[in-house]
């Protein structure tokens, strides 16, 4: 496919291009709860009538279709009336019996994708929404062959043998403390037949964040689980609770564990000496994604103002520097504001390690941030919500550690020079290709059609510059995100396009629902991953756009 010129890229943006607009199903809900729960003893059952067995055709559709066969026959499904968030269902449900969940490495992503592609998919025109799903359901057929040829694994049967409901929590603790898969296999059983999802929740929480093991997935396979049980429903959760326990358990005890023991201590030491942080705050520690929006009638959270650093340049080479750098930022502001600002600017820095080094695993800070956040919104535990941030300060050494240290102009990668940068550009004006417009709203996204074509740091200088200039035009920054959306759809071609896109995009959905200016900034850094407009189209992708449009 030759090289799109701008026009045809902005032409593509913020229109459906598939034909049939009859596939449209909306976005992922939680009509998919329908499809079930299917327990490694049902799949043995295997019944053939009814609901049960048409659910379970369906998943022996998901996994037993060759992967070079698997796209033009789910797009038959889809126009035969089969519902798009029982498709998603399925592919779920066979990631969880066929993947091994450790290590959480590429083949696990089949699953932990998924609320990406569910937050991709609900954002396009309702012809495009099937794509993502799709590219999903390649994805879990590529991570089948990779195990099947290398270490094949099937999730065991549930055991049989439960502790007692009164039990089930004290023993899942206990065994997940001594990295007993047996005791916590059963224990996490139980609970889930026993116990409410609350209850659930609170006892798998302080586990999803105490481990830096695969730099970082413990709490991105935590968000990643709890988003799946809240769009597919808690009464279907045992597969995924016991692969989430699967996957902790079988990282075993190892040197990650150790910034947990410092960062928790720490929490309880800064509550200790600042009871006002323990007390409810006015601004809910609501993830910046898309599990809840603001409460009504909360308060507009104030700027920052001038604030002590948590900076790359504070972090030194230590978790412990790190964690001394942001105990000092949250000892200098306002108990009601110390998780929310503390979160950002360990965003920030996350974003910043990108920008040093803009490869595939350092997206890992930004996406192991967000998660870290939003696990901390699920608790009401102070504690735990400390913890957590501590959590993220104490690992940004380890990750910058793990992508091989500092490369490059490490000025530039500053968004505090960015910002500079921009600032010192003229004001933009629409183009010639956009003047008939009333707004600016089209031109962020003209110059996003460049992504490739020019110098990386100097295309996110002017994209920042005209979201700055148009900070109060929401249809500045709806199209912009369509332009970059649109990149991803048909070109991304690996879940951690799809993962690191959703925490950037969701981000701004959340500031535009909560009616103030999106932060420019991570925007603009999605510039460091997002694929260029002169990559080649995923064949995959192109094949099922082809199929559902007919031809």
């Amino acid at each position: 496919m030759g090289e799109p010129t701008r026009r045809e890229f902005l032409g593509q943006v913020g229109r459906a291009t598939l034909a049939s607009g009859a596939l449209a199903s909306g976005a992922w809900a939680s009509s998919a709860a329908a499809f079930g729960g299917l327990t490694a003893g049902q799949l043995a059952a295997r019944p053939t009538h009814g609901s049960a067995g048409d659910r379970l055709e369906l998943l022996r559709f998901v996994r037993e279709t060759p992967l070079d066969a698997i796209v033009p026959a789910a797009v038959a499904r889809l126009r035969a009336g089969l519902p798009l968030a029982e498709l998603a269902a399925a592919t779920l449900l066979a990631g969880l019996e066929d993947i091994r969940p450790r290590p959480v490495g590429f083949h696990f992503h089949c699953v932990l994708q998924l609320p990406a592609i569910g937050s991709v998919a609900a954002a396009l025109p309702p012809a495009e929404q099937p794509l993502p799903f799709l590219f999903a359901l390649q994805v879990y057929k590529q991570s089948q062959a990779a195990m099947a040829t290398r270490s094949p694994w099937s999730l065991p049967p549930p055991p049989k043998v439960l502790p007692a409901a009164a039990r089930a929590g004290a023993e899942l603790a206990a065994a997940l403390d001594e990295f007993d898969l047996e005791a916590a296999d059963a224990a996490v059983t139980a609970l889930h037949r026993t116990a409410p999802p609350d209850v659930v929740l609170a006892a798998l929480l302080p586990f999803t964040l105490r481990d830096f093991a695969d730099v970082g997935h413990h709490p991105i396979f935590g968000t990643a689980a709890f988003r799946l049980l809240d769009l597919l429903g808690w009464q279907h959760a045992e597969p995924l609770l016991r692969a989430l326990v699967h996957g902790f358990v079988l990282a075993g005890r190892t040197d990650t564990l150790a910034p947990h023991v410092a960062s928790r201590g720490l929490a309880r030491r800064l509550l200790a000496e600042r009871p006002a942080l323990a007390a409810p705050s006015p601004y809910p520690l609501a993830p910046r994604g898309s599990l809840a929006p603001p409460l009504p009638g909360t308060p507009a959270l104030p700027p920052a103002g001038e604030l002590p650093p948590f900076s790359r340049a504070a972090l030194g080479e230590s978790s412990g520097n790190a964690l001394a750098a942001m105990s000092a930022l949250l000892r200098a502001l306002p108990p009601e504001l110390a998780l929310q600002h503390g979160f950002a600017a360990a965003e920030r820095v996350a974003l910043e390690l990108l920008l040093e080094n803009p490869k595939l695993l350092s997206v890992h800070a930004a996406t192991s941030i967000r998660a870290l956040r939003e696990l901390a919104a699920r608790s009401t535990d102070r504690e735990l919500q400390f913890t957590a941030l501590f959590q993220a300060a104490s690992w940004c050494p380890l990750w910058r550690k793990a992508f091989g240290g500092p490369h490059g102009d490490e000025a530039a990668a500053s968004l505090d020079a960015l910002a500079r940068d921009a600032a010192a550009l003229p004001p933009t004006s629409p183009s010639a290709s956009t003047a008939s417009n009333s707004s600016r709203a089209s031109r962020a996204a003209e110059l996003l059609a460049d992504h490739g074509r020019v110098e990386r740091r100097a295309l996110s200088v002017a994209l920042l510059r005209a979201l700055d200039d148009a900070r109060g035009d929401p249809q500045a920054v709806d199209a912009y995100r369509a332009a970059a959306r649109a990149l991803l759809v048909a070109k991304g071609r690996e879940a951690h396009d799809w993962k690191f896109f959703a925490v950037i995009d969701e981000g701004a959905a959340a500031d535009v629902h909560a009616g103030r200016p999106a932060d420019p900034l991570p925007l603009v850094a999605l510039t460091a991953y997002l694929r260029s407009s002169r990559d080649p189209d995923y064949g995959p992708t192109a094949e099922a756009r082809a199929a559902l449009a007919g031809s």
